[in-house]
């Protein structure tokens, strides 16, 4: 989040954690104190849909909005392999396959170059996750950037 250009962003902070890259305080203020409207830390899914619904009303977003899901993963078996998918509590996130429902679908990983941490993102699926993105828009791995994600799912 911290590329995305400020002020222009809804951070629905469902951990009701701080931001810990630099300058996230700034732009959205801390969990016990949230900068409004950038910045909400919903009880529940329906915090988030009154949200929505009333920055609709209020002509507070764009025509087109675009939305990053983002969660932590868990792996599991399938025969001898071991597969990722985005972690979700229920059983019910998981029989409605909420990435299934998604165009696109990356996964975070840290690679080091010369010794130094590079943060991307994967693409396209490899064998044992559901990354997949419109054909030609991104190439295999990326930088883990959401403001050039949102300008390529912008132009596209």
């Amino acid at each position: 989040m911290r590329t995305l250009l400020p002020n222009t962003n809804i951070w629905y902070n469902a951990d009701k954690k701080n931001p810990v890259w630099e300058g996230g305080k700034a732009e959205y203020g801390k969990k016990t104190e949230p900068r409004s409207p950038f910045h909400v830390i919903p009880n529940d899914y329906i915090d988030i849909i009154k949200h929505i619904k009333g920055g609709i009303e209020k002509g507070m977003f764009e025509k087109d909005r675009y939305a990053f899901i983002t969660g932590h993963t868990e792996t599991y078996k399938v025969a001898n392999d071991t597969k990722e998918r985005l972690k979700i509590l229920g059983k019910l996130g998981t029989k409605m396959q909420l990435e299934g429902k998604m165009e696109t679908v990356l996964y975070s990983r840290v690679e080091m170059e010369a010794g130094n941490p590079r943060f991307i993102l994967e693409t396209q699926n490899n064998g044992y996750n559901t990354a997949r993105s419109p054909q030609n828009l991104f190439e295999g791995k990326i930088d883990n950037d959401y403001q050039m994600i949102l300008d390529k799912l912008m132009s596209y």
